[in-house]
């Protein structure tokens, strides 16, 4: 077999595989929005990544928060999504119990 020929027999299985991929990495996406309350007033993320950390902007004041998305909300003390967490499951309004919110993370199953 010619060496062009398996080369582009590889190039199309690389591509075949890397299309398959991509597409099951975008469908992991939180859907719906997210309200968090905090010394500036109400806060909304909408449709947020899942498993990707997102800094929210509580730093004296956390306030309650409204999980209307599809995924688990890990709302994290510090800004980094590190550190102590509250889970926040979908369809809940809960009060934090932490003293501040410094960003929260969308899980999914």
């Amino acid at each position: 077999m010619p060496v062009r020929r398996v080369l582009t027999a590889a190039a199309v299985a690389g591509a075949a595989a890397l299309a398959v991929a991509v597409p099951a990495g975008l469908a992991q996406a939180s859907s719906g929005i997210f309200i968090y309350h905090n010394e500036y007033g109400r806060q909304v993320l909408v449709d947020q990544p899942s498993d990707q950390c997102t800094q929210i902007q509580a730093q004296s004041f956390a306030g309650p928060v409204l999980n209307r998305t599809d995924s688990l909300a890990l709302v994290y003390l510090t800004p980094d999504c590190n550190g102590p967490v509250q889970i926040v499951y979908p369809g809940q309004i809960t009060e934090l119990r932490l003293p501040i919110a410094g960003s929260v993370m969308f899980v999914n199953d």
